[in-house]
């Protein structure tokens, strides 16, 4: 698998819930090879990500009680953790990137993400 970990900032002036991200795994031509979205928040041990089959980090990943307790008011420069588990990266992929896409004003909970 491929973990790729970080925190996000929150620049706005206000609030903000649901925060997303999207990794991007490039090719040595620079060719986006594999792309995958997540809700921050969530954030597995490394017990967790050795033992948990696909099903199990996913579904760990989209846990709502997670998303909620740390995705939701996220105030004016405080950060929410991330975490993209690419369980069967691409053996030609040699960078990476990571984008914020979404961020919410609006307090209802998340829905899960398809990964």
């Amino acid at each position: 698998i491929l973990v790729l970990e970080g925190k996000v900032t929150n620049h706005f002036p206000t609030p903000k819930n649901r925060i997303t991200v999207e990794a991007r795994l490039f090719n040595a031509k620079g060719e986006v090879v594999k792309s995958q979205r997540q809700v921050c928040g969530p954030v597995l041990s490394p017990l967790q990500l050795s033992v948990l089959g696909q099903k199990e980090l996913v579904k760990a990943l989209n846990d709502r009680m997670q998303i909620m307790a740390n995705n939701m008011g996220v105030q004016p420069g405080t950060d929410v953790p991330f975490m993209v588990v690419f369980v069967y990266p691409p053996s030609g992929a040699v960078e990476f990137d990571v984008t914020v896409v979404d961020a919410s004003d609006n307090s209802e909970p998340p829905a899960p993400v398809n990964q």
